[in-house]
């Protein structure tokens, strides 16, 4: 393991330790932007669940049930390393970053690769089986971070957050509930098809976009997150010279970073209008754009690998694209 990194990994761990014993930890487990009932032992319900696994009680024998958002393997789990806790969660972000340097360091060189053969460089022959052997677990991996992302089926808790559906619920007549429900869920789904035969030969770049939609689209979303496939952005380096609109994206991010708490205080305690609602709309917006610039720019450098940067005739001699 390269020396920065294990010096990166020291500093983080003993940030997170300072954090959790800081009188920090409260204010920030209070925030809507970094809690959500999939992740927060209040909202969640995951210490009654927890406490009435002590007393021999099924969490899903009751009313309770119809809240819950836990899974009966969460529930285990956290019950067997309760008294870890902390420890537990510096050693997962620990190899979460690990995991995440080797595979864009393994990604990159895959890249030079493929951009080598695309330009004729080369004449050795590249190890297809492996190659597809790495594609078919990026593709595995992604199945997993879907199946782990998936939000909430039913939307019970509509405390508001950085996403974008809590408010339009909160709004609705029960009667159209389960009908919108079904059309936000297809919703995330939607991509999936045209983006896997979009994208078939490039299936960490197809993990990357599912996992940036299934973060946008989720019903309980977090900046935890937008932090996961933004993690992955390192792996594409080579695509910030020619992105159109990361200048703008950067600044509304930031600038709706800032204002989140800012809306909030005036909306919840000095009682103005709901502006924060609005800021999470801007918010969203602003990485769908970002999303869509990645998307369009890495077709775009793959067809000039592919067919070169200018086209050509058949004759081989430059052609103008005129539109009429």
């Amino acid at each position: 393991m390269a020396a920065p990194l294990t010096m990166l990994l020291v500093v983080a761990v003993t940030i997170r330790a300072v954090l959790f014993r800081s009188s920090l930890a409260d204010i920030i487990s209070e925030r809507v932007e970094v809690v959500s009932p999939l992740n927060t032992w209040k909202r969640g319900r995951l210490v009654e669940c927890l406490a009435l696994l002590d007393l021999g009680v099924s969490s899903y024998a009751g009313d309770v049930s119809s809240v819950l958002f836990q899974t009966p393997l969460i529930i285990y789990f956290f019950h067997f390393v309760i008294d870890y806790i902390e420890i537990v969660f510096m050693v997962a972000d620990a190899l979460t970053a690990v995991a995440l340097y080797i595979a864009v360091k393994e990604y990159n060189k895959i890249v030079v690769i493929h951009d080598k053969l695309c330009h004729g460089r080369i004449s050795t022959l590249l190890d297809i089986n492996g190659l597809r052997a790495l594609c078919d677990r990026s593709l595995l991996l992604c199945e997993c971070f879907s199946l782990c992302l998936f939000p909430s089926l039913s939307m019970p808790d509509l405390t508001p957050n950085i996403g974008l559906f809590w408010y339009f619920f909160a709004e609705m007549f029960e009667h159209f509930r389960l009908f919108f429900i079904c059309v936000f869920q297809i919703n995330v789904f939607f991509y999936t098809i045209p983006l896997s035969i979009k994208l078939k030969e490039h299936p960490v770049f197809l993990i990357f976009m599912q996992i940036a939609i299934i973060s946008i689209f989720k019903f309980y979303p977090t900046v935890g997150d937008i932090a996961l496939y933004m993690a992955f952005l390192p792996a594409w380096n080579h695509l910030y010279r020619f992105l159109r609109n990361i200048f703008l994206v950067l600044v509304v991010l930031l600038a709706c970073s800032a204002l989140f708490p800012v809306l909030w205080h005036l909306w919840i305690y000095a009682g103005s209008a709901n502006f924060y609602y609005s800021i999470t709309l801007l918010f969203n917006v602003a990485q769908i754009l970002g999303v869509s610039d990645y998307f369009y720019v890495y077709l775009q450098r793959e067809h000039h690998l592919t067919h070169g940067q200018y086209l050509r005739r058949k004759d081989g001699s430059e052609a103008t694209l005129v539109l009429k």
